[in-house]
């Protein structure tokens, strides 16, 4: 008999533990995202899809918008089994930032205008950061004010993402995903009098 309650117990015990785990399971921290998988997410507003390749950026992504990492890491993936992307097509892009210098006047034989290195931005209509590594320095003509600003150029590259879910064969569509290559960033002198 003790035995028989053992088990009962025990029983009793991994279903509760199982429905927790499932109750956790379902907590969402954020209306603003559709789970379409563990490192895909979807901007309801937008309907733009974030493909991430670790939980590490993902939670770094949710921590900008202001989710907290320990609420993003009880996503539901909705039972998907699988995501699979096709590629559609690719192009350039630019983006600029605002001054990443102090403006120097350059007086009558001109002056320098520097910046340390690390400075970064972002782009606003992607959602994505731009760094330049090294410091700068940049002459500024005779009798014209000068800052410095930060250029990127980048390769945007659009998949077609589709998800399987579990117990079905067939690949459904899920939006289109955006990824980023072939970034270069630069300084730039901006001059005027």
């Amino acid at each position: 008999m003790n035995r028989l309650k053992s088990i009962f117990l025990l029983l009793f015990s991994l279903l509760t533990f199982g429905i927790f785990l499932d109750v956790k399971a379902d907590t969402i921290p954020s209306p603003d995202f559709e789970v379409i998988s563990e490192l895909v997410l979807k901007e309801n507003k937008t309907g733009v899809i974030y493909e991430f390749e670790n939980l590490e950026t993902r939670e770094q992504f949710l921590k900008s918008r202001n989710i907290t990492p320990s609420n993003a890491s009880s996503f539901r993936s909705y039972g998907v089994s699988s995501v699979r992307r096709t590629y559609l097509s690719s192009y350039r892009d630019t983006a600029v930032s605002g001054r990443v210098s102090y403006t120097v006047y350059g007086g009558s034989s001109g002056a320098s205008v520097s910046i340390s290195s690390g400075q970064s931005f972002s782009s606003s209509e992607y959602g994505i950061g731009f760094t330049y590594g090294s410091a700068a320095t940049h002459f500024v003509p005779p009798y014209k004010y000068g800052y410095i600003v930060l250029k990127a150029s980048f390769t945007v590259n659009i998949y077609k993402l589709e998800v399987k879910y579990q117990g079905t064969n067939e690949w459904r569509p899920a939006g289109r995903i955006k990824t980023f290559s072939n970034t270069n960033v630069w300084t730039e002198l901006r001059t005027y009098s």
